[in-house]
């Protein structure tokens, strides 16, 4: 294996990638842990499959297994692409659960601030195994069992994310054993480890995903949400599965765009921002001018505005239950 710190990449842009298959993410931990499972005879869902595994352990500064899959799939065999919508959802017959200041207790009713949701992120693995997967699932998983247990190198940007994040990511002493091993944040460069997700991914491998939506960890996370005053219940794990749904498609310049369909914003936004830019004639244009980011600008802007319609019934479709 690689030093540690040489997977601590640096910002900016980066050189072409081109070749048979090719695999982008965030971080360089996760794009090896895709390239390898191709490499080994793995395809595209395997890759995507194994990576996500990884993320929420090198990257539990921004994800983790209990957040949220959405997937567009390009199935080469019948040559048509599919969207998963495996989105963290809230139960028909129980409210959201709001912490107060971000870390646990019942918010008084109305007050904004984050709230809590079913995971929606193991069903969507799930699922799109089920579909795609040509490797078995315990295979899958040992890529995040083995970062886990060896760990990985604090960025600096990691270090910022956690500085902010503090309050919460430690609430728990779970989170402090992790992210304040000694009393304080991991500093840049030094190795964190997460022997607890260790032990989580190999109950995962071995039992597959009904761990995490009846087995074991989805009893555990039921206990704490009760614990913290949130009705939930073990069946509100299975209350609403992911589902697979035609993803959106529109031409621009000649081509076929094919793009995350509602309740996903991604397709009819691209679909809104391209049309403006078109409309405006951006392309003759200065490139980065004057007039060329001012346009951009508002293009981004009128865009956002829209898609904040798209799920009102009076000016859109009926809205799709997310």
């Amino acid at each position: 294996m690689r030093p540690l710190e040489s997977y601590i990449a640096d910002q900016g842009p980066k050189p072409l990638a081109e070749g048979r298959a090719v695999a982008s993410t965030g971080n360089p931990i996760v794009t090896e842990t895709a390239i390898r499972i191709l490499a080994d005879g793995g395809n595209a869902a395997d890759a995507a499959i194994a990576a996500a595994l990884v993320q929420a352990v090198v990257e539990p500064h921004l994800t983790s297994h209990a957040g949220m899959v959405s997937c567009l799939y390009w199935d080469g065999a019948k040559g048509e692409a599919q969207q998963l919508n495996a989105l963290g959802t809230l139960a028909p017959d129980m409210p959201p659960f709001r912490p107060i200041n971000g870390v646990g207790g019942w918010a008084r009713e109305g007050a904004p601030g984050p709230q809590a949701a079913i995971p929606g992120f193991m069903p969507g693995l799930a699922a799109l195994h089920d579909r795609y997967g040509s490797k078995s699932w315990a295979e899958l998983c040992a890529p995040a069992v083995e970062w886990a247990e060896s760990g990985h190198a604090v960025s600096s940007f990691e270090y910022g994310v956690n500085v902010f994040a503090a309050p919460f990511c430690t609430y728990f002493e779970s989170g402090r054993a992790v992210f304040m091993p000694n009393g304080y944040l991991t500093p840049v460069g030094q190795v964190v480890r997460n022997p607890a997700v260790a032990v989580t991914m190999k109950r995962l491998a071995e039992e597959g995903p009904d761990y995490f939506t009846t087995g074991g960890w989805a009893k555990a996370f039921v206990a704490a949400g009760n614990e913290l005053g949130w009705p939930v219940r073990l069946d509100h794990l299975t209350a609403n599965p992911p589902r697979w749904q035609t993803p959106l498609r529109f031409s621009h310049r000649g081509h076929e765009i094919v793009g995350l369909a509602p309740p996903e914003r991604q397709g009819a936004f691209c679909a809104m921002v391209l049309g403006i830019l078109d409309h405006a004639g951006i392309s003759q244009m200065e490139p980065f001018g004057a007039d060329y980011v001012f346009t951009m600008a508002h293009a981004l802007r009128l865009a956002e505005q829209a898609c904040g319609f798209m799920h009102d019934p009076v000016v859109g479709a009926t809205p799709r239950r997310c």
